[in-house]
C-alpha cells in the first residue's frame, strides 16, 4: 500500500486488519501484534496478494 505523508509516499505491507467506515479509517497489521491506523484519503495505490490457506 502507498500512503501519502506531508508531501511523500512512503509504502507499508501488512494484512487489512479492519475498516472502520464511521472515522474513514484502515488498521493494518504490519506484523503479529504491530498496527497501524492509515486514513483513506492517504492511500494513493494499493497491490492485492491472496493468500492461501
Amino acid at each position: 500500500m502507498t500512503i501519502w505523508n506531508e508531501g511523500f509516499t512512503h509504502d507499508i505491507s501488512g494484512d487489512v486488519h479492519y475498516v472502520n467506515p464511521v472515522t474513514y479509517e484502515l488498521r493494518i497489521e504490519l506484523q503479529p501484534g504491530e498496527f497501524e491506523r492509515v486514513a483513506f484519503d492517504r492511500v494513493v495505490g494499493v497491490v492485492s496478494l491472496l493468500k492461501e490457506g
